[in-house]
Order: C-alpha cells, then structure tokens, then sequence
C-alpha cells in the first residue's frame, strides 16, 4: 500500500481549487443537463422566519430581516401564473429560516399548493415540536406527504441543550408516533417520514446513531446521519474534521445547479441563490409576489451568477467558499 504524501496531497487540492482545472474535469454530461434545463423544477420556500427552538448549530442566530410569514393568497396567485407559464414543479419543499409550524395558516398554504399543482411532491422540514393529532391529520389529508424531522438526540437533558428551550423530548416522540400512524393511514406511495440526526463531533458516531435508531425506528420510515458541523462550518470559515470533508468531497467536482433546478424563495417573495442563502438578503434576484416567471428566470444577477457557475467561478459569491458540497 503506497500512502499519499503531504506534498502530493496539497498538489492535489490547489488543482482541486483551480477553476480551469474544474472546468476540464467536468463531465460533459453534467453541462448537458444544465443546459437543457428551461425552468426551475423544485420550488424551495420558506413559510415563516420565526422558530420555536434556538438551536446552536442554527445558520440563522440572528436575523437583520423583519420576521414574516408568507401570505397564502399570493401564494396560490404566483403558483397559478407559474403553471401557466412553465407548468407544476416536481416538489415544493416548505422549509427555511423558521419552523414551519408555528404558522397557524400552514395548512392552509399546503392545501393552495396541493389545489394548484395535484402532481406536485409537497414536503417539509420540521422538529414536530408544536404537531398535534388534529394538525397531523389536516397537513397529511391535505396532501403534505414527505416529511425530514430533525432529531439529533432522544436524551432529555441533551435534547433541551441543542433545542436552546426547555423543550420535552417525550412531547417529540409522540408527535413523531402520531404523524407516522398518520401517514401509513393514508395510501399514498410518496408518504415518507424521515428522521434527520446531526452527530456531535465529540461523541462517537455509530453508538450516537444506533441509539437514536432503536428509539425512532418503529416510528419512522427511514433514518439518515449527517455530520453536525456541516450546517456550523457554513457559518465558521468550513473547517471540517477529516471524516467530513472525506465524505463531502468527490473525484471529479459537479457543478451546482442551484440556479438551474431550484427556486429558493424566503418568506417575503424574495429569491435566493440557494438554501445557504436564506440568511440576510445580499443579491437582488427578484420577487415571487411582484415579477412575472420570465422576469425571474431572466433575472440580470441570476445568469450572471449562472454564468460564473458553469465556468467554475465560484469566488464570485462569497459563501459558496464555505459549502460542504462536492463540486469543491
């Protein structure tokens, strides 16, 4: 076995960092399937920026933009004109800044989209804190069918530590119960509820896991891990453990597509460049609520950024230094 040598190693990833070199290894393919995108196919939207937890490996700590909530009739006005213009998005995911269900009109936002786009795979992001039976049963007949909970813990001291609340883990695993009974009630084949747990660095990685899976699997679908200081290391310069940036790296960097595929939009109609760029706005990409389809897809700063990215300019957006995704 012949080991790699330091120099070796750091000749590889300063070729790595090199945009022509990106640019050269680039399959083909990948440019193809980028070009023949016309349209957005997942809408990424955020149905309120307030949370019910303080989590500390939260991206958004702090916030400079007021806390909104979307509003539902301009909601359903703006996925009426898209169907019109470029037909029903694949999925619409409702995820951002905040917990989608401290909004008292969330059902009322799913049952839009599901009125608009039937086709359409709806699905959220969640921590099933503030769920009841009631809510369940109205967000799951109302057609929100794949659901990722995040649950990094099933201890409760450890639970009220990286909830940042005095929150009660038993109150989770029942909802957690209650939405799975709810959703193998209901035949529907896209019905899917994950578990999400973030590792701690510091403690080990299969005991951690293998302890939340015996707790959750009877409840659950699936289960899937990810490394904790994936979200921190967006915030703090991406310094990853070794076991990190081994699993987030790949031989040959794939462009992002962000741009191409998804429309990220935060609660206010504003359009961002991805689900990083929820933060505080930085780039006028348009609005939802006040710009027509086309004027979102031929937004200025969005093709100039698409150009940069399929040339492998990443430098010209700051934080995309700092993304654990593998075209770095």
């Amino acid at each position: 076995m012949i080991l790699e040598s330091n120099f070796a190693r750091r000749l590889r990833r300063n070729l790595r960092s090199s945009n022509a070199v990106r640019k050269y290894l680039i399959a083909p393919k990948e440019r193809r399937s980028i070009n023949a995108m016309q349209s957005p196919q997942r809408l990424i939207i955020e149905p309120i920026n307030i949370c019910n937890f303080a989590c500390p490996k939260c991206l958004y700590p702090s916030m400079e933009r007021p806390k909104t909530s979307l509003d539902t009739a301009a909601f359903h006005r703006f996925l009426h004109v898209w169907k019109e213009r470029f037909g029903e998005f694949e999925s619409v995911e409702f995820t951002g800044a905040g917990e989608v269900l401290v909004l008292n009109s969330f059902e009322d936002i799913v049952s839009v989209a599901t009125a608009t786009m039937p086709d359409c795979l709806l699905t959220t992001t969640t921590n099933l804190y503030l769920l009841d039976p009631e809510r369940a049963a109205a967000l799951v007949s109302r057609g929100l069918r794949k659901w990722q909970v995040s649950l990094d813990t099933v201890d409760a001291r450890e639970y009220q530590s990286v909830t940042g609340s005095n929150s009660d883990i038993r109150i989770t695993l029942y909802n957690l119960q209650t939405l799975f009974a709810e959703l193998n009630r209901v035949p529907d084949k896209r019905n899917e509820l994950i578990v999400v747990v973030h590792y701690f660095p510091e403690r080990e990685r299969e005991a951690m896991v293998r302890e939340i899976m015996e707790r959750v699997s009877p409840i659950c679908h699936r289960v899937q891990a990810a490394p904790y200081n994936t979200l921190n290391g967006r915030i703090a310069n991406g310094r990853y453990s070794a076991s990190e940036r081994k699993s987030y790296t790949s031989k040959i960097p794939v462009p992002c597509d962000y741009l191409w595929k998804d429309l990220v939009v935060v609660s206010n109609g504003d359009v961002r460049i991805c689900c990083v760029d929820m933060f505080d706005r930085c780039i006028d990409l348009g609005n939802i609520f006040t710009d027509t389809p086309d004027q979102i897809i031929d937004n200025r700063n969005r093709r100039f950024l698409q150009k940069a990215i399929y040339n492998c300019d990443y430098g010209c957006i700051p934080f995309c230094g700092r993304c654990h995704a593998p075209f770095y």
